[in-house]
């Protein structure tokens, strides 16, 4: 069976989803975040789960589909500025699936120095009938001070 751990850089059509899905999150106040162009970074049925940075996440685990994420984002990332980048750290991949880990940084402004939040993001991915790399789901959780995100 061919197991392909690859470096990011020889995958940049998954590197690219990642980077499209933080492109649609940030954006200065007042600015409306893409919800039609979310959704198509993702399978119908994704599921999309946050956990709390201080652990004790309580099962069953709070799971949204692409609708209960996009609903809320939309109406409070266009209230405040909110810039968030990520950076591929590892991709596996075995033919038309893949499993990355991202790192993202969160900033108020663009010029910011330092981040307000970090953390981890865990992505699944498959390549669709069409060649498009498409998520399947993604669990994240923020950095806190004695677990902080790799660099």
């Amino acid at each position: 069976m061919e197991n392909e751990r690859r470096d990011p850089g020889d995958e940049p059509e998954i590197a690219a989803v990642l980077e499209r899905f933080y492109a649609v999150l940030s954006g200065p106040a007042g600015q409306p975040r893409d919800g039609e162009a979310l959704r198509a970074l993702f399978v119908p049925g994704a599921i999309l789960l946050p956990c709390p940075p201080g652990g004790g996440l309580r099962l069953p685990a709070a799971a949204m589909d692409m609708e209960a994420y996009v609903r809320p984002l939309q109406e409070g990332l266009a209230r405040q500025d909110f810039f968030e980048r990520g950076t591929v750290v590892r991709v596996d991949r075995h033919g038309d699936i893949a499993a990355v880990v991202s790192t993202y940084e969160a900033r108020r402004a663009v010029t910011d120095r330092l981040p307000f939040k970090r953390g981890v993001c865990f992505v699944h991915l498959l390549r669709d009938g069409e060649g498009r790399w498409r998520v399947t789901s993604m669990i994240w959780q923020d950095a806190v001070a004695d677990r902080a995100a790799p660099e």
